[in-house]
């Protein structure tokens, strides 16, 4: 990448006038993926000043603020405690130490990496995104959208009933991005699950969800919902994996997140 200007704003309002300035103007976050890039940025907007670097317990869930580091998610004992340590698995593979603290979880999400165990983690917990312009999106709303989305994400916000959860990936090394991620959650009698690196934008298996909420759900079930859980994403090939590949890693990790969150027989 190439940055002609970089500005470090006191305060979101400033930034988001810089943003919204010229098509070439980004926020930057711990650059640790867009330095990779060719990207010519005209005004680089650093949010270090404007206090989005936290974890906060409120009354109607926890709130993480954009610029907070991976490795700060990753310790939290707060997020541990309510998510089921959720966050800490999809976090704590990541490259090494040294990058989570510098890869905000903002930049990361804002950007819909394709590449990310995060975001499908974030998506089956129920995180919706506090933009500083366009309010409150469901982040499985914004991972659908088609059109570059020019605002500034503030934070990410998590229900306050800590959900049960299973997150599973598949990777040739410890520290390697994933071939395929599946993340599922259930609060009470309610079944999200999400999928990513397909590859592609994380996406929810949303008809079985629908059909599993409000019914007994057993191991016994586990076979067939993991065949129709396989069957509603669309799977492709590249250099890291097969499309039947990850389909049959699907099948495999569907199975099991249900067998471990089912009710007992």
């Amino acid at each position: 990448m190439q940055i002609r200007e970089y500005v470090r704003p006191a305060d979101l309002d400033e930034a988001y006038a810089l943003l919204t300035k010229r098509k070439n103007n980004y926020v930057i976050g711990g650059c640790t993926f867009l330095k990779r890039t060719r990207l010519m940025i005209g005004t680089a907007i650093d949010l270090g000043a404007c206090g989005l670097d936290y974890i906060e317990e409120r009354e109607d869930g926890v709130a993480i603020g954009a610029s907070t580091c991976l490795r700060d998610i990753e310790t939290s004992p707060l997020l541990k405690e309510r998510y089921d340590e959720a966050l800490t698995r999809a976090v704590e593979h990541l490259i090494g130490v040294q990058l989570r603290n510098a890869i905000t979880i903002g930049g990361h999400v804002a950007s819909r990496f394709g590449f990310s165990d995060i975001i499908p983690t974030l998506m089956a917990l129920g995180a919706v995104l506090k933009f500083h312009n366009s309010g409150e999106i469901p982040l499985a709303e914004y991972m659908t959208l088609k059109k570059p989305f020019r605002d500034i994400l503030v934070e990410i916000r998590l229900p306050k009933a800590g959900a049960r959860a299973v997150v599973q990936m598949m990777r040739k090394s410890y520290n390697d991005y994933s071939i395929f991620c599946l993340s599922a959650a259930r609060t009470e009698g309610v079944w999200t699950i999400a999928a990513g690196v397909f590859p592609g934008p994380a996406r929810l298996a949303s008809e079985v969800m629908a059909d599993m909420n409000g019914r007994r759900i057993t191991a016994a079930d586990a076979p067939a919902l993991a065949d129709r859980i396989a069957g509603s994403f669309t799977f492709g090939s590249n250099y890291r994996g097969s499309a039947e590949y990850r389909r049959e890693l699907c099948r495999v990790f569907a199975r099991r997140a249900v067998e471990e969150l089912a009710d007992a027989d």
